[in-house]
This record gives C-alpha cells, structure tokens and sequence, in this order.
C-alpha cells in the first residue's frame, strides 16, 4: 500500500485575517469656524462701527476707531485662518467695519457743511448788526468827538405818544462807514406808567427846505421807565451841507396829533404839551358826591396812545363818596357818566372807575377820562347818574 509522498490540504479554517495596518499617526481635526479670536473681536467691533455710526456727530468718535480696530483685526484673522480657522467670520468683522467707517465719514462731512453753513450766516447776522447798530452818543457827541463837524445848542421840548423831550443840541457827524447824521439830543422822559415806554423811530421826521427825511434806526432812544428820564438822540441822514435854517422837527403824521419843533427858533412852535384847566368842583347826585380834584387835557391816552388829529384826551381825578345805607353799598361804573361838549354832542368816559362804594366811604384819586372828537370852545358838562336811583347832578366848566 503506497502512502502519499505529500500530506494532504490542512481542512478549511476561513479567510485569513488582513494583515494589521501600521498605526497612524495622530488623527488631524479642522479649526473651528469661531476658535478665531482676532476674527470674533474684529465682527464684535464691527457691529459696534455700524451701530454707532447712526448717532449724528457723536457716533463717529466711536465709529472710526472701532471701524479701524476692526478691519486691521479683521485682516490679522485672514493671515492666521489656516490655524485658527474663522476665515467669514474675519471677513464680516472686515466688512462690518468698512461699512462703519464709510457711514461715520460721511456723517462727519455731512456736520462740517452744516456747520460751515451756520457759521456763515452767523457771520452774516453779526455783520447786519453791525450795520443796524446805533450810533453811541458816546462816541459822536463832545467838544472833541471824531466825525463830529458841527454842534449848536437848541432850546424847547414837545410831547408825543406819552412821552416829552427837552432837546438840548444839534450834532452833524459822520460815522466810521462815512454816513453823515444829523443827531438831535435831548432828555426823554415817560410820562406814562407803562414799565418801559420808548419813542417809535418811524414817527420822526425831518423837513429840510422842502426835502422830507426819516429818522433811522441809528437814533439811540431806549426805553424809559415809568415816570422816569433817559437821555437819548434822534438820527437822521442828510448831507454834509445841511444847516439848521429851515429844518423842521415833525412827531407824527399828519392823520395824527402833531408835535412841531422848528430846529431854528423861527416858526411856530407846536409842542403838543398838556395843560392843566381850573374845572375844579363837586357834584351830588343822591347820596353819591362827585368831587374832581385835578384834570388835565392832552394829546395822548393813559398809555400813551397818540391820538388822531382834531382829538383831546381829557382826564380828570375824582374822589367819590356813598354817604347812603344801602346795605350793599353803591355800584359806580361807565354807565353813570357822561360828558356834554358846547354843541350838544355827549360822550362816554373812555376811561373809568369800577368800584363798589360802601356806606360811609370815600375812594380818594380815581382816573375818569374822555377823548373828544373836534373839542369846540365852550362851556361843557359833566353828568353823574346815581345807579339805582337814576338822580342826575352836573358840573359845569369851561375849555
């Protein structure tokens, strides 16, 4: 029996394991997108940039920096992306910043036009004040004031539109812009008792040898207070030629009261001044007495309103007495006067007392005022009517 020269297959025991592959070496895991520090920061101020360049004027000073920080951070992230990673959030940190920038620059030259803009004007402004300033007294007045050319001492006053002026001189002079003023000086004083009453310049006028001229703004005539003085100066331009022969003073219109001051001394004078009647007396009707203290007749109301031409304004001061009992004393009011001119025509107090007259008492220097239209020469009357007895008494007197 012949035995095989070779042994037989080994039995089947399954696929041979794979042969083990060499370790590798360590396994390598891409950045992440936010481990970027510069790239974070640089989006942070980004944002920052864009957010506070929406603040006019004062967000750019935080704008610009933050929008710089922000792209240079922004770029330093680019350079170190294949490190760090973060490469979009570095690019929106530089974009976001530019942005920033971009809005806080235009923001900046939209300021400076402004404001170059209002310093312009502003300059423009200063510069109309300048021209409208008046002339100080101060400075074109004196025996020895530069631009002065001539002064001459003037006498007489007038009263207008509540106030009196007592002039005192003349001045020709020209001012530092080469304008030649004729400057009338004089003592102002308010004769109302407004707080702050002051002439209007636009009232005044010159007549120079047929030539009209207004007074302008450089008249230094500021307010005075009530019952009280202040010096001032009336402004008028003419030429370098004008001499006081021939030259008029005019307060007010011709629709109006006019004051008339010839700068001379020669022509009529018209100075529009109060005056003081003797119409003193009393009156009782019932058991209320009249009694007129003080009166006085002219041109302007109680604050100083001037009054049209052919129209007086006569104030009178009362003192009045309820010598009855009713128990609710006696009403006196506008209803219970009347003024009564020459020719029949009867006028209502423009001007009156409001008052409730207890039994036994007397109100002491109460205001009663009349305008009368055209006041003719006469006798006139005033009439008192007791209110709730209709008794009437009169006091005649004459203007």
């Amino acid at each position: 029996m012949s035995q095989d020269v070779f042994p037989p297959p080994p039995a089947d025991q399954g696929p041979a394991p794979a042969a083990e592959e060499p370790a590798s070496p360590a396994s390598h895991t891409p950045p992440s997108p936010t481990a970027n520090p510069f790239a974070v920061i640089a989006l942070v101020l980004g944002i920052v940039a864009i957010l506070s360049a929406f603040v006019p004027l004062v967000g750019a000073i935080v704008a610009l920096p933050s929008g710089v920080a922000a792209v240079v951070l922004g770029l330093v992230a680019r350079r170190r992306v294949n490190e760090l990673g973060g490469g979009g959030v570095a690019i929106a940190g530089v974009l976001t910043g530019a942005v920033g920038i971009l809005i806080a620059l235009l923001w900046a030259v939209v300021a400076g036009l402004f404001f170059t803009g209002v310093e312009s004007e502003l300059g423009e402004i200063d510069d109309i004040i300048d021209e409208m300033a008046p002339v100080d007294p101060g400075d074109v007045t004196g025996e020895a004031a530069a631009g002065t050319l001539w002064t001459e001492p003037l006498e007489g006053e007038f009263w207008f539109a509540g106030m009196r002026m007592e002039l005192d001189e003349a001045e020709l002079a020209t001012d530092e812009l080469g304008q030649t003023h004729l400057l009338v000086h004089g003592l102002v004083e308010n004769l109302t008792d407004d707080t702050l009453q002051s002439f209007d310049v636009s009232a005044f006028w010159l007549d120079a040898d047929g030539t009209q001229i207004e007074a302008s703004w450089e008249s230094t005539l500021e307010p005075v207070p009530a019952r009280g003085t202040n010096r001032g100066a009336l402004a008028f331009p003419v030429s370098e030629d004008l001499a006081l022969a021939g030259t008029v003073l005019y307060a007010g219109s011709s629709a109006q009261q006019q004051a008339i001051v010839p700068l001379d001394g020669a022509g009529e004078l018209i100075s529009g001044a109060p005056y003081e009647p003797d119409i003193s007396g009393s009156l009782t009707a019932g058991d209320t007495t009249v009694v007129i203290t003080d009166a006085e007749v002219r041109t302007f109301g109680l604050w100083g309103n001037q009054l049209d031409a052919g129209r007086l304004y006569l104030e009178l001061t009362v003192d009045l007495t309820y010598d009855g009992d009713h128990p609710g004393g006696q009403a006196i009011g506008p209803d219970e006067f009347r003024l009564t001119a020459p020719d029949g025509r009867s006028t209502a107090p423009s001007e009156y007392p409001i008052l409730a007259l207890d039994a036994g008492s007397t109100e002491r220097g109460e205001r009663l005022a009349f305008e009368i239209d055209d006041p003719p020469t006469g006798d006139y009357s005033l009439t008192y009517i007791e209110w709730g007895t209709d008794i009437e008494a009169s006091h005649e007197f004459t203007l």
